[in-house]
């Protein structure tokens, strides 16, 4: 939580008296020695808790499989456009060439849940042997910042001598991270089960690569991503579980993420304000810790953190 804040301690002193100002200055370096002790000690009973969401990311590459699907490829520098949202292979072809030409990543939902099956399903038949010789293997990972990094966590931790912490992941899971075992021993869900991932179809695309025959040129390797995600976009991992979770154990660090997932998607604004309550009253668990950092701060820097603290929520 100290790491959490400190970022904006020095913008924030700008706002502050005078006295705070030069006293927080006066202390910088003692702090930043201070925490470079903190950081450096072993802490055997370390928790985390990572949010929020998860999915299952699937690389393909994109000219071969929209030739495959005989998908119609824009004609015309008219046709080419990109779209927030993604209805049908029209529009999908269309925002695709239109970073593909440039050499650009970009991201972007398909509202057509059919659509997007569709090119999933066709992918996919190519895991277990090459069905469609036109379309490569696919290769099929772990998905999500969040799980990503509560392996990582779980893997420096477990350097530690008789670690017993724990690493809270906020966030949905399904029978694919059972089955592709990926997730670390030390990594508890939090989040529902639910029926299948979020899946993320990453579309790749090379150097000089043609599309459409010579008609589209990518000037440098890229990728187009395309998902469809029901559950990350309304953080479903912030439940009721992650609360009682968060409670009991108490965690050292929350690292929050995935935030961009709710970007784009065409729901009831009644419905996202929801959303953003849900995530508001999570966060209240982490700022009931400001009083004890404050106190921490007073007492070892003698210095009245309250103000910038204030300050901090207010931007």
């Amino acid at each position: 939580a100290l790491n959490f804040k400190y970022s904006k301690l020095k913008a924030e002193t700008t706002k502050t008296p005078n006295k705070t100002k030069i006293l927080l200055n006066a202390q910088l370096v003692n702090i930043f020695n201070d925490l470079v002790t903190i950081a450096d000690r072993p802490l055997n009973d370390y928790k985390v808790a990572v949010g929020f969401g998860s999915c299952v990311d699937i690389f393909t590459d994109a000219v071969p499989l929209f030739d495959y699907l005989k998908f119609r490829a824009p004609k015309t520098n008219d046709e080419v456009e990109h779209y927030n949202v993604i209805d049908n292979s029209d529009q999908l072809t269309s925002g695709f060439t239109y970073f593909f030409t440039k050499g650009a990543a970009s991201e972007r939902y398909i509202s057509n849940k059919q659509l997007f099956d569709q090119l999933v399903d066709t992918v996919m038949k190519n895991e277990d042997e090459i069905l469609i010789k036109t379309i490569k293997k696919p290769k099929v990972a772990l998905g999500g910042n969040a799980p990503v990094m509560a392996n990582r966590f779980a893997l420096e931790l477990k350097k530690i001598e008789n670690y017993q912490g724990k690493i809270l992941l906020a966030a949905q899971h399904s029978h694919e991270f059972d089955d592709y075992g990926w997730m670390d021993e030390l990594v508890e869900f939090t989040g529902p089960r639910t029926e299948v991932a979020d899946r993320h179809l990453i579309l790749e695309y090379k150097t000089n690569e043609k599309y459409d025959k010579n008609r589209w040129v990518s000037p440098r390797a890229n990728r187009f991503i395309v998902h469809s995600d029901n559950h990350n976009p309304y953080l479903t991992g912030i439940d009721q579980n992650f609360h009682e979770r968060f409670l009991d154990i108490k965690p050292n660090l929350l690292v929050i993420s995935g935030l961009q997932m709710m970007d784009n998607i065409p729901v009831h604004e009644k419905v996202m304000q929801g959303v953003y309550s849900s995530y508001a009253e999570a966060l209240q668990e982490i700022r009931e810790k400001d009083v004890d950092i404050q106190k921490n701060f007073s007492e070892r820097y003698g210095i009245d953190m309250k103000e910038i603290f204030e300050e901090y929520y207010k931007s």
